[in-house]
């Protein structure tokens, strides 16, 4: 079984699945029956939870934290333990480090989808860069940083490895 502590607007919930049963997702020890039928539009989906139909949007934040819009209400979740750190570099914005260059890398094993810069643009620090899909999501990686694509290390429908560079962005001093 895998292990994590979800806060949700404040409140620590525990959530237990295992990775051979993938459709069972136990809450506070209660079992639900989760499965994604659909990706309706970016970052909204379609599942079924208990047998009902639950249409939710994700909207991760620059604070690294999780927002669920489902039924009208916002419900805020940061997770934590000691899988926080991968749950991190995948939903974050851009996995580089402002370390004089904006070293944008794979989060995770996936499909560059669509590379939204070419080598000499300038960017600003959170513009949209390149969008990878991972684990049946696309996520939209950010640069890190204010400056110029210095070199692009990855094609459109190439399969990356986790940590795989994909952009150099040379931060404006």
């Amino acid at each position: 079984m895998e292990n994590l502590i979800l806060n949700v607007n404040g409140n620590d919930l525990k959530v237990e699945f295992d990775k051979n049963a993938p459709g069972d997702v136990y809450v506070n020890d209660k079992l639900y029956q989760v499965e994604m039928l659909k990706e309706l539009s970016r970052n909204v989906y379609s599942f079924s939870v208990n047998q009902k139909l639950m249409t939710v949007e994700l909207d991760f934040t620059e604070k690294r934290n999780v927002f669920i819009m489902y039924n009208g209400l916002s419900f805020e979740v940061s997770v934590t333990d000691s899988t926080k750190r991968m749950l991190e570099k995948f939903i974050k914005q851009g996995g580089g480090e402002k370390n004089g260059e904006g070293m944008i890398k794979a989060p995770m094993p996936g499909m560059v989808v669509k590379i939204m810069v070419a080598e000499g643009d300038e960017v600003q620090e959170g513009d949209k860069v390149v969008i990878v899909e991972a684990m049946k999501m696309e996520n939209a990686l950010k640069s890190p940083v204010a400056g110029t694509v210095k070199k692009i290390h990855a094609m459109e429908s190439q399969a990356v490895e986790k940590d795989a560079m994909l952009i150099e962005i040379e931060e404006k001093k």
